[in-house]
């Protein structure tokens, strides 16, 4: 699946007023509610670092030349889709997974930063959880980071 059909699929069930480029956004950083949720629990300080992730992605709005108001809307809403993912991540991980393999052909120099992102949340609790290392391992080797 590519990052557009899963896309066309996505605003069938969830409209969001994003373009294909800012959508791209949301798949390349799924993998990191894989392994938020991996270990059935969402706590403070990975709420807390999410909210971060989503600060740090209206600086590069910012940068893009979005609006101040702008921003805040995508922080808002990237927010939504986070916790919305994220409670339906059963139903959307194969399909995200997916397209963000066949993204990732194509773009081979995000896979660093795709797989030091996953390893950086797993890290936030004081040790890194079984749960965590196995959906660290799964992710690894299903979009081949390695």
């Amino acid at each position: 699946m590519s990052v557009l059909n899963l896309y066309k699929n996505y605003q069938q069930k969830r409209p969001i007023s994003w373009g294909l480029d800012i959508f791209t956004l949301l798949v390349e950083f799924f993998p990191t509610l894989v392994v938020i949720f991996s270990d059935g629990t969402y706590d403070q300080k990975e709420k807390s670092y999410l909210e971060k992730l989503i600060q740090n992605l209206g600086f590069y709005f910012e940068e893009e030349g979005f609006s101040a108001k702008k921003v805040k809307e995508l922080q808002l809403s990237f927010s939504q889709e986070f916790d919305f993912l994220g409670k339906n991540l059963s139903e959307w991980q194969e399909n995200f997974l997916e397209a963000l393999k066949t993204h990732l052909q194509n773009h081979n120099h995000k896979k660093m930063l795709i797989k030091n992102t996953i390893a950086w949340f797993a890290q936030i609790s004081i040790d890194v959880t079984e749960d965590e290392q196995n959906a660290m391992d799964f992710l690894s080797e299903k979009l081949e980071l390695i």
